[in-house]
């Protein structure tokens, strides 16, 4: 089982030259980092630390604009029996040079696989980067994580230091994915109009569970969850690694992913499971009398969690329950490069399902991002600062909704990512909120997980007789000319017993969209729109 994250740090010494130096060459000799090679072992291995070991430079002239440096970074990944080394190399190339500061174009290069580049600048010590990035790496995602200087006293950074962050999520994210869209078809069978939910939410308050359940209870939640082929320290280091990922952002993205196990006071819980929610899931545990107070306190919790757009997520307390586990989510995002003008939102037409029409707030700006023109729809990308994106799924005029949602599915969603190519023209949203409370014991029994609700076994958590009462998802979302705000809070209660293409898209008419984070491939939210509020 692969094991995360190994930081590497690359460190570029721009040293400073003093009047009458002798001349030397401007290139700089790299510098090595070394990773102490962790002992074999049943357990997980903790995360070795990084020695960082330069070569001794002489002083020398400021960088040019044609100087580059190369520095040498290893990764090790741990494993339960071996270590797998990822050697890669990091090319720093000097763009331009002054004594306000310098600005640098880094390469990360790994044996011939898609390489992460990125700009920055420096004034002073103050880093500034123009983009993030994040480049793959044989299952293995890489991520340019942070930037530091120290000062040299004349104006530019005497060291450059790149923190680069690995991990691997990519099983878990597709299983993830694949579950959201089952998920997604069984909620639009019911009388919903509007549909909003995390995906991420009900999937990572049902890991908790799963990492509790036994025998046929477990493995009809993992055919369910789609985590058949994992085991289970692949599953829970993965999610381990999705949340480092998604808690390692750039601060312009506000995105929090919580998790908490509450327990009623007096209930004994296996010490291996607690461990595991604990470490894995970084769940806040507690054990209280399951009173009034209690709900109010969990409550809080969640309101806590979620900036306070979700006010609680259960109403009372099942006199036989023992436990909740739950999830909650929160995102606010801007939209990048620029917002919205306020001045330029307008009273505008959106055409329901009956044909009738009804004026709504629309959006409007000009584009330059990623467009798909599919088979009976056209979508559109629109990103957030920080690694995030919003995608706009529009049926043609010839369509609706409904025959878009038919085809949708894991793969196929896999397959439209990467056919999107970049466009420019004018974009038309309409400034919105939706949002959606729903008990989900019948839509996950009729996925294949009914057995958890009836006669369960979740022995692993050292409970006899306990079995899912209720799982309750609540989600909201407002899209707005700034950019995005939602929330999404999932509680799973125990009981006992190239050249540019023209670009013109207006979301006139019913539409599906979702939220990614663009870093680990995750769906943090989707959701289907058939009807609007009309503008005030």
């Amino acid at each position: 089982m692969k094991r995360l994250l190994v930081m590497g740090i690359g460190v570029l010494a721009l040293a400073a030259c003093a009047s009458g130096d002798p001349p030397i060459p401007t290139r700089t000799t790299p510098l090595s980092v070394e990773f102490p090679t962790a002992t074999p072992t049943t357990t997980a291995p903790a995360t070795p630390e990084l020695a960082v070991v330069p070569t001794p430079t002489p002083p020398g002239p400021l960088p040019t604009a044609d100087d580059q440096v190369t520095v040498g970074v290893g990764f090790n990944v741990q494993e339960f029996k071996s270590a797998l080394v990822m050697p890669a190399r990091l090319l720093i190339q000097i763009q331009d040079v002054d004594l306000g500061g310098l600005h640098a174009s880094l390469r990360l290069s790994m044996q011939g696989q898609q390489t992460i580049e990125i700009s920055l600048s420096i004034q002073e010590d103050d880093p500034v980067f123009d983009e993030r990035s994040v480049a793959e790496y044989g299952g293995y995602t890489v991520a340019l994580q942070s930037v530091t200087a120290s000062p040299s006293g004349i104006g530019l950074p005497s060291t450059l230091g790149v923190s680069l962050l690995i991990y691997q999520t990519e099983p878990v994210v597709d299983a993830n994915t694949r579950f959201a869209f089952d998920l997604l078809h069984e909620l639009r069978a019911g009388d919903q109009t509007n549909l909003f939910f995390s995906p991420l939410s009900i999937s990572m308050a049902l890991a908790m569970t799963y990492d509790g359940a036994s025998g046929e209870t477990k493995a009809a939640m993992a055919e369910v969850l789609h985590l058949t082929n994992l085991g289970d320290d692949a599953v829970n280091q993965g999610n381990a690694d999705l949340l480092t990922a998604l808690g390692n952002r750039a601060p312009e993205l506000n995105l929090s992913v919580a998790n908490s196990l509450w327990s009623r006071e007096g209930v004994t819980l296996n010490r291996s499971f607690i461990d595991r929610v604990e470490r894995y899931y970084a769940a806040e545990v507690t054990s209280l009398p399951f009173d009034e107070a209690a709900t109010e306190r969990i409550n809080s919790w969640v309101s806590d969690k979620t900036n306070g757009k979700i006010d609680g997520i259960i109403d009372e307390i099942d006199p036989s329950g023992l436990l909740y586990l739950i999830n909650a989510i929160y995102l606010k995002a801007s939209w990048t490069p620029w917002p919205f003008d306020e001045e330029d939102t307008h009273p505008a037409p959106f055409q329901l399902e009956d044909g009738t029409q009804v004026l709504v707030p629309m959006m409007s700006r000009g584009f330059k991002t990623d467009y798909l023109d599919g088979d009976g729809f056209t979508a559109l990308r629109l990103p957030y600062a920080g690694s995030a994106s919003a995608y706009f799924f529009l049926p043609d005029r010839s369509s609706n909704l409904d025959g878009f949602l038919e085809q949708l599915n894991a793969d196929a969603w896999a397959t439209w990512m990467d056919d999107f190519i970049v466009a420019q023209g004018p974009v038309n949203i309409p400034r919105f909120e939706v949002g959606l409370e729903v008990t989900l014991n019948d839509v996950l029994k009729a996925m294949g997980m009914e057995v958890a609700f009836g006669v369960a076994d979740f022995s692993a958590m050292g409970l006899d007789g306990a079995f899912i009462s209720e799982v309750k998802h609540k989600a909201v979302v407002e899209v707005h000319e700034t950019g995005t705000e939602a929330a999404g809070a999932t509680s799973v209660a125990i009981a006992l017993s190239g050249t540019l293409n023209e670009l013109d898209f207006t979301l006139d008419r019913p539409f599906f969209f979702a939220i990614t984070d663009d870093v680990t491939g995750s769906i943090l939210f989707m959701g289907s729109v058939r009807e609007m509020q009309a503008a005030q």
